[in-house]
């Protein structure tokens, strides 16, 4: 097993492990780091790391993700909208 490998899964414990002590300290501080937008950059690494850095492969996988988000898009935008016009 190589770095690239372990290192996303790492990146991801401390993560969570910086949360649990933070909530401790800072709720405030804590739950801005849990909503940082992490996973789809990590999920984009470690898809890249187990395909050898295969483009195609890559691609593939971040077209889905962007298809993914646009649910999410859609369903939350305009409660924002909504609420921000005063």
């Amino acid at each position: 097993m190589k770095i690239q490998d372990i290192l996303p899964v790492l990146l991801s414990i401390i993560v969570i492990i910086l949360v649990a002590i933070l909530e401790k300290q800072s709720k405030l501080f804590a739950a801005l780091i849990a909503v940082m937008p992490l996973a789809a950059p990590l999920a984009l690494w470690i898809v890249y790391s187990s395909n050898s850095g295969d483009k195609i492969a890559v691609s593939q996988f971040s077209l889905s993700l962007l298809l993914g988000l646009l649910p999410t898009l859609r369903s939350s935008l305009p409660y924002g909208w909504q609420h921000a016009q005063v």
